[in-house]
């Protein structure tokens, strides 16, 4: 086997430079595997080893779906500005934006019309305090991101379901079958950590803990509503849409903790929603 050993730095024309990162590439011939007698895969192989770059790992602003216009970040600015001035990290003011939707929305909620699935986000919001629609889930993970967004703020929602039986026409009269309940839930980025955090205004949840140990991603709650022991140990933040306080308490001790397990059970299929790659020169 060949090794060869290499490291990197990038050396701006100031003289700047980043931090050492290396990588170890093997070379493995065919030779080697066919004495060795292995003849069914006896192929060379180039391998990237022992190395502390991420290769092939996404941005986060690969997540960033929309960009709120200049008049959107006006909006947003106007009506939740007052809520996050003070608050240092991302998530608190994540939170403090999610805490007034809660409060904002909690009486509007519903089966929404077709109309509100072809405005944009902000508009969804002015509908809804108009009295005008109702909203879910989508609605409600739709406007938190876009208004994080508006804010500077990294936020991405991730669409939830999973379909063994397509409907496969378009009357009102047929039906798809679905093994686990549709969903629309959000993380935000927090860039200190370096960490997605799990907030779903459609349980009122400003973040989810295992003990101490948080706040946890969609996929952290994914994996431990799902192992009995763990389950027992998560703490829920939940936000009063009366008040606004956020208490933190333990999710299986929690009305939410049974719809939740329901939710985001080990049968359910999760879409991170990505823009597609950029095509072209």
């Amino acid at each position: 086997v060949q090794r060869r050993e290499t490291r990197i730095v990038v050396v701006s024309r100031s003289g700047e430079h980043t931090a050492s990162h290396h990588f170890n590439v093997n070379h493995v011939p065919p030779a080697l595997y066919l004495s060795m007698g292995r003849i069914k895969d006896g192929y060379g192989r180039v391998m990237i080893r022992e190395t502390d770059l991420n290769l092939r790992s996404s941005i986060v602003d690969d997540w960033m779906l929309d960009q709120p216009t200049p008049e959107e970040v006006r909006f947003a600015e106007s009506t939740w500005g007052p809520s996050i001035r003070g608050l240092d990290t991302t998530f608190d003011q994540a939170r403090a934006i999610g805490t007034k939707l809660v409060h904002d929305l909690n009486d509007h909620r519903g089966t929404p019309s077709d109309t509100l699935d072809q405005v944009r986000p902000f508009e969804q919001y002015r509908r809804l305090m108009a009295g005008e629609d109702r909203c879910w889930c989508s609605q409600l993970a739709e406007i938190l991101v876009h208004a994080c967004r508006a804010f500077g703020l990294q936020a991405r929602y991730i669409v939830m379901g999973h379909i063994i039986c397509p409907r496969e026409t378009s009357s009102t009269e047929d039906y798809s079958v679905m093994l686990t309940t549709g969903h629309t839930t959000t993380e935000i980025f927090d860039p200190a950590e370096g960490l997605w955090c799990w907030i779903d205004l459609t349980y009122n949840a400003l973040g989810l803990y295992l003990g101490e140990e948080g706040p946890l991603s969609m996929l952290e709650l994914h994996r431990f509503v799902n192992q009995p022991a763990r389950y027992r140990r998560l703490q829920i933040d939940l936000c009063d849409p009366e008040t606004g306080s956020v208490m933190r308490t333990p999710l299986a001790n929690s009305e939410l903790g049974e719809r939740i397990r329901n939710a985001f059970r080990q049968d359910q299929i999760f879409r991170y929603m990505q823009r597609p790659p950029k095509t072209g020169t």
